[in-house]
């Protein structure tokens, strides 16, 4: 099946993995539809703006949603709030659960002929000790819940709710999306890490996937129409150690040298948590992503290949590679700016 004029309605259309979408769909003759908020940044040229049938709404205004979204259109739902602040828990469920339940149930309404969740890992949930999780894990509560996961699991649950009343339904799960992007946005605060020359790394592992893996993925269900059915997308797993080993030599860069010891770590959040009382920003480091980042546990993404052989995971040296080269610009000035300042 081709993706040619079909009608294509796509939220979170301006964050990383959403450009890669809409870019890939244009390129496949598709009519893209992609909501976004009045303030959104559109990192897009002005040409591909052109090619966008830009929609202004939002997921929880279900009238306007229902005039925006078109008949029989394919859904691909890229838009989440991603936090591991508590202070974001309720903006969490809003966005992540109620945000997803009113676009399903608009869905149902206007007979959406396919809906492409984008979920995460995060949702399949994972029990102490645990050390390889795929697809049939069974979710459940325990201290290394967050609420980021709380909320994708629940809202997972709402496009399985879609689904028994006749919604045609993919769920991707990938792991820490990887891919050009903003430095100070999504995973490329990794490399955004190297470049500023931290010392420090985390003792666990890392499980990640590049960007345009996921778009083929999803790309690949829709026109397969591949219904009923969820996918881990996840390429490897690596020590952080290594990963900004990989990516301090990619950019010409030295690489963290000094492990954070776990008794470090919960010293860094309650410190990060003091810094931000008193200066109103958001804390660098929180209780949950200073605990997970101690944690040693991979995902099973093969089952994708399973049902779609073509499909092929691009090796993490080649992703850091790509990435890197888009921000060596940046990391000769920063280089030069270490130097000036001696």
């Amino acid at each position: 099946m081709k993706l040619a004029s079909q009608k294509i309605f796509i939220t979170g259309a301006t964050g990383l993995l959403g450009q890669y979408f809409v870019r890939s769909l244009l390129q496949e003759g598709a009519e893209v539809w992609a909501l976004r908020r009045p303030q959104s940044r559109l990192p897009f040229s002005e040409t591909e703006q052109k090619q966008i049938r830009w929609l202004e709404g939002d997921l929880h205004d279900p009238i306007t949603l229902y005039e925006l979204l078109p008949e029989g259109a394919v859904v691909i739902h890229a838009a989440a709030k991603v936090s591991f602040n508590p202070k974001d828990k309720k903006e969490l469920y809003r966005t992540n659960i109620q945000g997803t339940a009113q676009l399903v149930n608009v869905c149902l309404e206007k007979g959406c002929s396919y809906f492409l969740h984008i979920s995460s890992v995060a949702a399949l949930g994972r029990a102490p000790g645990q050390e390889r999780i795929d697809e049939s894990n069974q979710w459940e509560e325990n201290h290394l819940t967050t609420h980021y996961a709380r909320s994708k699991f629940h809202a997972e649950m709402e496009v399985w709710r879609g689904y028994a009343e006749g919604l045609p339904v993919g769920i991707l799960n990938p792991s820490l999306i990887l891919g050009r992007g903003d430095l100070h946005r999504s995973s490329t605060q990794l490399f955004r890490y190297v470049l500023e020359g931290r010392k420090f790394y985390p003792l666990g592992s890392l499980n990640y996937v590049d960007v345009r893996d996921v778009v083929e993925a999803g790309l690949l269900l829709i026109k397969q129409r591949l219904s009923g059915e969820r996918f881990i997308l996840n390429g490897g797993t690596i020590a952080y150690r290594d990963f900004f080993g990989m990516v301090a030599e990619a950019l010409h860069q030295k690489p963290p040298s000094y492990a954070v010891r776990p008794w470090m770590s919960e010293i860094a959040w309650r410190l990060s948590a003091l810094y931000s009382l008193i200066s109103g920003r958001p804390p660098l480091v929180t209780r949950e992503t200073a605990r997970i980042s101690q944690e040693h546990f991979s995902y099973d993404g093969s089952k994708i290949q399973r049902f779609l052989p073509a499909f092929r995971y691009t090796p993490l040296a080649d992703t850091i590679r790509w990435v890197a080269a888009s921000l060596r610009p940046q990391a000769a000035a920063h280089s030069t700016s270490m130097v000036l300042s001696k």
